[in-house]
């Protein structure tokens, strides 16, 4: 009891002095003065996102950064991890989202817009390393046609992916049918000679668990060969057509080829997909609906709604250094922005970015070797689409009719991709084709890919075919900020690391979480696996707030396993009766005392107040016969005059009307020069308008 009174004897006193320093400041017309702060730092917020920001100078983004945050948001103080020192300039926020693509976006979204304990918009901030939004889903405009686009990342929907379908509805994003000849093209089916193997293969997948691969009955065998190695082991070499089939299945969808595929990771993909014929088909499947203004549409809409709610954006800013802070029992992780100047402090982070990617971080200390190693065995491959654009889809009507989509000579996949309504708006005709991307992001690399597509087009088409009025590419490398736009795990690697590196939060309090379509159970690699990793995230992030704003409940004493362990004897003078009434008492004594000294803080508060009032009213006096200046238009404030005859220091030399209200004119003293004082310092008239 000794230990419990005097907490609540301070705690309600505390309580009783902060009532009264609200009240106090109200008193005083703090409350006007916050009214100016808030509208000031929405125009600080706004600075902050200015690409020439870290232009300025230190001292003004200090400053600006101060008024964009508050002081309970900002505070400029020098703090060591390691043998670094970060940045001086902090910023907290509650959520930092690494990486702008959907799932980061879509986590933003919904933790500020969560119906059950939303997070203030102002308190999340999103960065992302390119200068745009989308991630790996982005619309590239055309040239030779102005006002379409085409895209160079994530593309298609399916009635399956639910999850993005809702979310673009929200945004009324309107969408189109991939163009589909079910004369030509097979749609969800497969060629007789395949069928059997494609319907073993989804069989198998059904024995996968969606979030636990790695408890499958055979997932250590799976996981010890390659997908290639069972195709080989089932198919006959008598039947090349299946063989074919399958094997080219994983290109375009995996980013691999089946020689480099773990065979428990597609069984795996076959199950989160749904089956083989959905992640391969037009009709009904992933490839069945397109965006008709592009799928960065979606990102684009979700970074208008999210800056009207106050999100932040950084851009251009590469995160390259995650900290947790060296306090054991303090939760905060810092974020040096080096190129902003600016340390940011967050309670949680999401890693919103590739899965490959992620070794890219330094985490301080290290993140488990699972994670450390799932990371290092996500393939850093490359790809490229590349698009011809035509006048017209030529390919859909004789004497060039063809199956669309198809593969051409080399190898190389090509879809028709021509925008919405081509037919009926007279062009443009585009055909997209996959290719790999050897030579880099350099323009000599690019020319080299471009070849390739015609030569292979015009092979199949032949010379007669209509020629193509522009060549554009999307470059997916280590220099384009993503390494690959999907991805696979090699043999070995699911079993062995899936556990725990695909997806569990890290850190000392596990608030470091991994978002992105890699980490989705249910459509792993698209956008709708993405949508699904977002909302999975935000529920770890309100479960871990939950739990840490939850407060642990006494223990009761236990009874040692062991005579080795010392018991502890509880007093014997005291019983837990007299604890109560004791806690009790020492409850009710603070809050008299709280009150009491509330009372007389609120007390000296009014007694200020009157003071200035009648300070008031002794200055409309002094200024009542103060000489009128001629009214001829309001000056603004601040504005520096000349008077004829200097009055005594502080007096009022009359005032000017302003649609019945006074703007008082003040005599500084020290240098004859009168201000225009707005703020009736000296106590201005009431007018129609208040003060003035």
């Amino acid at each position: 009891s000794v230990s419990v009174s005097p907490m609540w004897l301070r705690g309600s006193a505390h309580l009783g002095f902060l009532l009264t320093l609200i009240v106090s400041a109200w008193c005083t017309k703090g409350v006007a003065h916050r009214k100016n702060l808030d509208d000031l730092q929405t125009t600080a917020r706004k600075l902050l996102e200015h690409p020439k920001f870290s232009t300025l100078s230190t001292e003004t983004q200090q400053g600006i950064h101060n008024i964009a945050h508050s002081a309970t948001r900002t505070k400029y103080t020098t703090q060591q991890t390691g043998t670094s020192t970060l940045p001086l300039r902090q910023s907290r926020y509650h959520t930092v989202i690494i990486g702008a693509g959907i799932s980061g976006l879509t986590a933003a979204h919904e933790l500020v817009t969560s119906t059950i304990n939303p997070v203030n918009g102002n308190e999340v901030l999103i960065v992302e390393s390119r200068n745009r939004v989308g991630g790996r889903v982005v619309n590239i405009p055309l040239k030779s046609k102005p006002g379409v686009v085409v895209e160079g990342g994530g593309t298609w929907i399916g009635p399956t992916q639910s999850e993005v379908k809702k979310l673009a509805d929200q945004f009324s994003l309107k969408t189109f049918s991939t163009y589909y000849r079910p004369e030509l093209t097979p749609d969800l089916l497969v060629s007789a000679s395949t069928k059997p193997y494609v319907d073993a293969l989804n069989k198998l997948a059904q024995t996968i668990p969606l979030d636990t691969p790695w408890t499958a009955t055979d997932a250590a065998k799976y996981d010890a060969m390659v997908f290639e190695k069972w195709v080989n082991d089932t198919v006959p070499s008598s039947n090349p057509v299946a063989r074919t089939e399958l094997l080219q299945s994983t290109g375009v969808s995996l980013g691999g080829t089946a020689r480099e595929i773990s065979f428990l990771f597609y069984l795996w993909f076959l199950r989160s997909t749904g089956s083989f014929q959905l992640y391969n088909g037009l009709r009904g499947g992933a490839q069945d609906t397109r965006f008709v203004d592009g799928s960065q549409a979606l990102p684009l809409a979700m970074e208008t709604k999210l800056r009207g709610l106050g999100v932040t954006f950084f851009f251009n800013t590469k995160i390259t250094d995650i900290r947790q802070s060296e306090n054991v029992n303090n939760a905060d992780l810092l974020i040096p922005l080096t190129t902003r100047n600016l340390t940011v402090v967050a309670s949680h982070v999401v890693i919103a970015m590739g899965s490959g990617d992620r070794q890219f971080v330094k985490f301080t200390p290290p993140l488990s070797t699972d994670h450390q190693e799932w990371s290092k065995n996500w393939p850093l491959g490359d790809g490229t689409k590349a698009f011809l654009v035509y006048d017209t889809p030529f390919w859909r009507s004789a004497p060039f009719l063809r199956d669309v989509p198809m593969i051409l000579a080399g190898g190389i996949p090509v879809f028709d991709y021509s925008p919405y309504n081509t037919d009926k708006s007279g062009g443009p005709g585009v055909l997209l084709g996959f290719l790999g991307s050897e030579g880099g992001n350099g323009a000599n690399a690019a020319k080299e890919r471009e070849q390739v597509l015609r030569a292979a087009v015009t092979l199949e088409f032949g010379t007669t075919a209509p020629t193509d009025r522009e060549y554009v590419e999307q470059y997916w490398g280590p220099d384009s900020g993503t390494w690959n736009c999907v991805g696979f795990t090699k043999p070995n690697v699911l079993m062995t690391r899936g556990a725990t590196g695909w997806r569990s939060a890290a850190g000392r309090k596990k608030n470091i979480y991994f978002a992105g379509s890699d980490t989705s159970s249910v459509w792993i690699g698209y956008m709708d696996g993405a949508v699904r990793s977002a909302t999975r995230v935000v529920n770890e992030i309100k479960s871990n707030v939950l739990v840490a704003n939850t407060p642990t409940p006494p223990t009761s004493p236990s009874v040692p396993s062991t005579p080795t362990v010392p018991t502890v004897t509880p007093p014997t003078t005291a019983t837990e009766d007299d604890d109560a009434s004791e806690l009790a008492g020492g409850q009710i004594a603070g809050l008299v005392i709280g009150l009491i000294s509330g009372f007389l803080l609120l007390a000296v508060g009014l007694v200020l107040f009157m003071l200035r009032k009648k300070k008031n009213k002794r200055n409309k006096y002094k200024t009542k016969n103060a000489p009128q200046v001629p009214y001829t238009s309001h000056p603004p404030a601040g504005t520096t005059l000349r008077a004829a005859t200097p009055p005594a220091e502080g007096f009022g030399l009359g005032a000017y009307p302003d649609n019945g209200g006074y703007s008082y004119l003040n005599y500084d003293g020290y240098n004859n020069n009168v201000m225009v004082d707005p703020y009736d310092n000296l106590g201005a008239q009431p007018g129609y308008g208040g003060y003035l």
